[in-house]
């Protein structure tokens, strides 16, 4: 059974409240230790498709914040690393996030993303592909892109402000989503991939100086 099966296949009764709860106690959690606001996450809530929901990536509170302030649930591409943590691990398995082996072209987490978007659910990763703690967003990698393109879904630029201080004001914003239909059935090119996230690169930057 693949990883994509097996995730699926969590949507128990039995799970579904496990994730309800896991979500509830964050939220409580988080709104203790931080002032969240978020911002137009109906553009996610409310769209008709799956898509991937791709923030900056300051803090490994972005894992737990994005996606226990909405309430669409998205997959979440963690790095591995986080899940050694059996605690922490534990809650992101509760919020549906599955492992991801930075720098070694986890194949297996990318055909996971894939399959999990192609059967309707939607999955957040973070493009810069590890943390940032600088004012502005690092380039972008393609492999949103490449993964959206497969997919054939959107991507939805999302910014997230924090310095991530305790009773600091976090701040979460949905941009627009991004579509890329006319890439669907065109054979791509390592350009093409680049152009595609630069865009929403730029989406999220423009995100981030706006809500300064």
């Amino acid at each position: 059974m693949t990883t994509s099966s097996r995730l699926n296949n969590h949507n128990t009764k039995e799970i579904i409240m496990f994730r309800k709860i896991v979500v509830f106690f964050v939220r409580i959690f988080l709104s203790l230790w931080f002032k969240v606001e978020v911002e137009n996450v109906d553009r996610f809530e409310k769209l008709k498709t799956s898509c991937i929901v791709a923030p900056n990536h300051q803090s490994n509170w972005d894992s737990v914040l994005v996606p226990a302030f909405s309430k669409r649930v998205m997959y979440m591409m963690a790095k591995a690393e986080l899940f050694e943590n059996k605690l922490f691990g534990a809650v992101l398995r509760g919020l549906k996030a599955f492992p991801v082996k930075r720098g070694k072209g986890d194949v297996t987490a990318v055909k996971t993303a894939v399959s999990l978007l192609q059967q309707g659910q939607s999955i957040c990763m973070f493009p810069e592909g590890t943390r940032n703690k600088g004012d502005k967003p690092m380039k972008f990698k393609s492999g949103a892109s490449r993964i959206a393109t497969t997919a054939k879904v959107p991507i939805l630029p999302v910014a997230i402000i924090s310095n991530f201080k305790f009773r600091g004001k976090v701040k979460i914003i949905y941009g627009e989503p991004i579509y890329f239909d006319d890439c669907y059935d065109k054979e791509m090119k390592k350009e093409d991939f680049r152009e595609q996230i630069e865009k929403v690169e730029e989406a999220v930057k423009r995100l981030i100086e706006k809500n300064r």
